[in-house]
C-alpha cells in the first residue's frame, strides 16, 4: 500500500456550508472500485480532505496489489476515528454502504456509522430542474459550476489502468488513478460553491426576501414586472413553470418576470352555492339576497357546477391563491387558476405581484 501527502492551499471554511461542522472535525473523502459489487470487486483508492495543523491535507491510500485491501481500509478507518462529520458525494449510496460491507467481509471494526454524513449529492438534487442539469453525476456538476479538470479519464474507464498496473507497474496509469481521485475530491470542494445557489433560491420563497416591485407593464399580451431582492443572486439563471418565466443575474438584485397572458372567457366560482340563484339568461349565479328580486322562472337553485361568475380577457395564470384578488378557472374540474387582469388597471394590483412571485418559486422549489 502507498500513502500520499498533499498539503492545499485551499482556504476553505467548512462552517459556511454546513453550520454544525467546523474544519477540525469534519472529512471528505471518495473511493475508487473495480466495480459496484462489494463482494466480488476490489477497493484500490481511498482519498481524503481533512484539516491538521491550520492547513488542509489530501491523502491517500492506494493499493498496488490485490492483499493491499485490508490495511487500506484500516489505514482510512483509524484517520476516520478523529472526526465527527464525514462529507461525500453519493456516498450513502455507494461508498459508505460499499466500505461497511468489505469490512464486514474483511472482519474489521468499521468507525463510519458513528460519522454524522452530509451527502452533497442529496442535496443538489431537489434543484436538478431548476439548475437545469442534465444529470446530477459530479462532472456535470462541475461543468455547470465551470469547474475545469485535467483528468480526463471516467472511474469505470480506470479499472483495467488499474488491472494493468496490478501487472506492470506502469507509473503513469498509477498517476492516472491518483489524478482521477484527486480531482474528485478536489471537486467536492469546489462544488460547495452551489449551497449559495441553494441558500439564494431558498430565500426566494421568503416574503420579507422581496424589498418591492420596480416595474410592471403589459407588452402583446405578455405581462412583464420585475422584483427587488434584498441581497445580490450568486448565479445568472432562468426559471421557467407554465406560463412564467423568471430571469436572475449574478450580481444583481433585480428578479425579472415575463408571463404569457391569455385571452378567453373564464369562471369564478362561489362555494357555497346554496346561497345563489343560476340565472339562465345571464349565464352566471346571483347571491340569493339580490337575486330573490328575479321572478321566480328566471331563477333557479345554483349548482355546484353553475355557480359562477365570467369574466372575458387577459388572464395571468397564478400559483397560489395567496392572493385578495378573485381567482378564474375553465372549469370547476380544472386545476389551472387565474386572475383577471386588466391592461389599464394593472398597476393598481401593484402590491400583489410580491405574493404572486412568491407562489412562483414555491411552486417549482423543494418543499423544506
Amino acid at each position: 500500500m502507498i500513502e500520499i501527502y498533499k498539503p492545499l492551499s485551499h482556504s476553505l471554511n467548512i462552517q459556511s456550508y454546513f453550520p454544525l461542522c467546523k474544519n477540525e472535525n469534519s472529512i471528505l473523502f471518495d473511493i475508487e472500485t473495480t466495480g459496484f459489487s462489494r463482494s466480488q470487486s476490489q477497493l484500490y483508492l481511498i482519498g481524503c480532505i481533512y484539516f491538521k495543523n491550520n492547513i488542509w491535507i489530501l491523502h491517500q491510500f492506494f493499493s498496488e496489489h490485490p492483499e493491499d485491501e485490508i490495511e487500506l481500509l484500516m489505514n482510512f478507518f483509524r484517520i476516520c476515528d478523529s472526526f465527527k462529520y464525514i462529507i461525500h458525494f453519493n456516498g450513502n449510496t455507494f461508498d459508505i454502504p460499499y466500505l461497511e460491507e468489505k469490512a464486514s467481509l474483511l472482519n474489521i471494526p468499521c468507525p463510519l456509522k458513528k460519522l454524522e454524513s452530509i451527502d452533497i449529492l442529496k442535496d443538489i438534487r431537489p434543484f436538478q430542474n431548476i439548475l437545469g442539469l442534465e444529470n446530477c453525476r459530479l462532472k456535470t456538476i462541475e461543468s455547470f459550476l465551470k469547474i475545469n479538470r485535467n483528468d480526463p479519464y471516467t472511474g469505470g474507464e480506470l479499472i483495467e489502468q488499474y488491472y494493468d498496473y496490478c501487472k506492470n507497474k506502469n507509473e503513469s496509469l498509477k498517476n492516472n488513478l491518483l489524478l482521477h481521485n484527486e480531482e474528485d475530491l478536489y471537486g467536492l470542494i469546489k462544488i460547495l460553491k452551489i449551497y449559495d445557489y441553494i441558500s439564494f433560491f431558498r430565500r426566494l420563497k421568503d416574503p420579507h426576501f422581496i424589498i418591492n416591485t420596480q416595474y410592471i407593464g403589459i407588452e402583446k399580451n405578455k405581462l412583464l414586472f420585475s422584483l427587488e431582492a434584498s441581497l445580490i443572486s450568486p448565479l445568472t439563471l432562468t426559471i421557467k413553470n407554465g406560463n412564467w418565466t423568471c430571469k436572475i443575474y449574478e450580481e444583481k438584485t433585480i428578479l425579472e418576470f415575463e408571463i404569457e397572458l391569455i385571452n378567453t372567457t373564464l369562471y369564478h366560482y362561489f362555494q357555497n352555492y346554496k346561497e345563489y340563484y343560476y340565472i339562465s339568461e345571464l349565464d352566471e349565479a346571483i347571491h340569493k339576497s339580490v337575486a330573490s328580486f328575479l321572478p321566480k322562472e328566471k331563477r333557479k337553485p345554483a349548482a355546484a357546477s353553475n355557480c359562477y361568475i365570467k369574466r372575458k380577457g387577459l388572464f395571468l395564470q397564478i400559483m397560489n391563491e395567496k392572493i385578495h384578488l378573485p381567482t378564474f378557472k375553465e372549469n370547476i374540474n380544472s386545476k389551472e387558476k387565474y386572475i383577471h387582469i386588466e391592461p389599464d388597471k394593472v398597476l393598481e394590483i401593484k402590491d400583489e405581484f410580491i405574493e404572486l412571485a412568491i407562489g412562483f418559486f414555491q411552486s417549482i422549489l423543494p418543499k423544506y
